[in-house]
């Protein structure tokens, strides 16, 4: 359940993407909602510069997701 979404971020290395992934999953993890039900972010990060293909890089972003979801969901988890 839950929706996803791709974020493009150009020139930024991927420790940067990392920083900020997991920014944004805290960010959303602290922020009050109005009915008062937490929510989380799971995030599977993928650089694009290495791979051949958008589709391939989309691939490798939504197993790390899957993977993510699976070891408890509200973490970042980054392309094998």
């Amino acid at each position: 359940g839950g929706e996803e979404f791709a974020l493009l971020v150009p020139g930024v290395s991927l420790e940067q993407g990392q920083i900020l992934a997991e920014k944004l999953r805290l960010s959303v993890a602290e922020s009050p909602f109005p009915h008062q039900q937490a929510l989380t972010v799971s995030i599977g990060l993928a650089p694009l510069a290495h791979l051949r293909s958008v589709d391939a890089w989309v691939e490798q972003a939504d197993q790390a997701l899957y993977r993510a979801k699976a070891a408890g969901r509200n973490r970042v988890e980054l392309a094998s």
